[in-house]
């Protein structure tokens, strides 16, 4: 069921995700129906040039970042006992830091943003966590099928 779970996550499908997390959490949690942070961050290039719809993608951003975080703790904890899991361990960790660095060099970048309004800059960093989700997804799936 974790293989799946993962799956889902990297697939991007949100309502397969919450309804799957639903299974596997006891009690039941709402950890993971808002993991769409690529999507969200595929939303910047149309919405930067409009601040307030712009802050509110960064909230979004923001929320969505915290999302994962929150979604992988759980998923480590509820299947650290399958068998693949301790193998993956230090490399799932090294790569959970690397998303969290990533994110930061995100909010550093959009800081830089709005003083100097380089656009190309948000949208290298976007692509960089983009791709730092992508390959934290990926361990999780391959941590799952063993």
């Amino acid at each position: 069921m974790l293989s799946f779970l993962v799956w889902a996550v990297f697939q991007d499908d949100v309502a397969i995700v919450a309804r799957r997390c639903a299974l596997l959490c006891s009690p039941p949690c709402s950890v993971l129906p808002n993991l769409d942070l690529k999507s969200i961050l595929s939303r910047i290039p149309l919405e930067i040039s409009d601040r307030s719809v712009f802050l509110q993608t960064i909230k979004d951003i923001a929320g969505a970042i915290r999302d994962v975080l929150e979604a992988i703790n759980s998923v480590s904890k509820a299947h650290g006992q399958l068998a693949s899991m301790p193998k993956y361990k230090k490399a799932l960790d090294r790569e959970k830091k690397v998303f969290v660095k990533t994110s930061r060099s995100f909010s550093d970048t959009l800081k830089k943003f709005f003083k100097d309004s380089r656009a190309d800059d948000v949208f290298a960093s976007a692509n960089s966590l983009c791709n730092q989700t992508n390959t934290l997804l990926q361990l999780f799936k391959v941590a799952s099928q063993g």
